[in-house]
């Protein structure tokens, strides 16, 4: 177990305990453990106004779980979901403890056990609520950083996007098939994303996109840094997610916040009404169609892009969303 800690003094202490894959310095925090990541740092600048303390330990197993929570003093335990199996419902039970979740736990047992639960997403908060038969847990949107429009595609080709971990959760092939009956027009798709989690999955695409006869429209980009993030977000026109279902969907709030619309399935938290259109990405003849309009119609897709800034402009920051954060752990406890 390691301990990371970030000091001032006084009272509420939060105690955070994440999996180790979050302590990793080198590259670009993603998903899950980017939402922490911002929300902790938020939480330092808010706290220390009130001379507050925020600890961070990884943990790795049964034995630093139960050393965190033999640490924790009189903290308040933010546990990430991700590290769940390693908490006995004994141990957690014993203290004031808040399950943070970014998906479903293997086991209904420790989040039962937990004094309250966090969700980073709807979706993951009215499965929690079904599968432990408390009320549904609280969600908390992420926050997102005020940036500059994208530039967009400068060379008449579509610039597609499909940002997030490369997982079969994804359905990025279900994308890549609809896009393949898209030979006529101008586009190019970028997937970017951690393979990580399931190199399998990265693997089939590669060999997908050559079989579909893609190999010069699309391009994968596995793990890619923060400057070749930000080069990718400037040059996109299109945000395209196909997963039924998402955690915390930060990929579209970027978007949003860069001023690009969005097809999402219906599975995304941040269903837009403006700025984007919500297709399933099983019903490939619909996205086929959808996709086509956007990509050949410049005038529709800049109206959306209009609408997708003006949405992303009231999209809350980090320094909102550790207050609401604070309130509610707070008020519960």
């Amino acid at each position: 177990m390691s301990r990371t800690t970030a000091h001032t003094t006084g009272l509420p202490n939060l105690l955070f305990v994440q999996p180790t894959s979050a302590a990793q310095t080198d590259g670009v925090k993603r998903g899950g453990d980017a939402y922490t990541a911002a929300l902790i740092t938020a939480l330092i600048t808010v706290l220390g106004r009130i001379g507050a303390a925020v600890d961070i330990v990884y943990v790795a197993s049964n034995a630093d779980a139960q050393a965190a929570c033999l640490r924790s003093g009189d903290a308040i335990v933010v546990i990430d979901g991700q590290t769940l199996p390693f908490f006995a419902s004994a141990i957690i039970g014993a203290r004031a403890h808040v399950a943070l979740l970014h998906r479903m736990p293997q086991s209904p047992a420790p989040l039962a056990a937990c004094t309250q639960c966090i969700a980073t997403s709807p979706d993951i908060a009215r499965r929690a609520g079904e599968i432990t038969g408390a009320p549904v847990p609280f969600y908390l949107a992420p926050g997102f950083d005020r940036v500059a429009p994208a530039a967009g595609s400068a060379d008449g080709v579509c610039h597609l996007l499909a940002m997030g971990a490369i997982t079969a959760r994804k359905q990025h092939a279900a994308l890549l098939a609809a896009l393949a009956g898209l030979p006529d027009l101008a586009w190019h798709l970028t997937i970017a994303g951690d393979i990580s989690h399931d190199p399998n999955t990265h693997q089939h695409l590669a060999g997908l996109t050559q079989h579909l006869a893609l190999g010069d429209r699309v391009t994968i980009s596995a793990n890619p840094d923060a400057a070749a993030l930000n080069t990718i977000w400037d040059t996109g026109d299109i945000l395209v997610s196909c997963a039924a279902w998402e955690g915390a969907g930060m990929a579209l709030g970027q978007a949003l916040a860069h001023g690009i619309p969005a097809v999402v399935g219906a599975g995304e938290p941040f269903p837009p009404g403006t700025g984007g259109i919500i297709c399933h990405g099983h019903d490939r003849p619909t996205l086929t169609k959808i996709l086509r309009r956007l990509i050949y119609d410049t005038s529709m897709r800049h109206r959306l892009a209009n609408a997708a800034r003006q949405t992303g402009q009231v999209l809350p920051d980090w320094n909102h969303q550790a207050q609401l954060f604070l309130r509610h752990v707070t008020a519960a406890t």
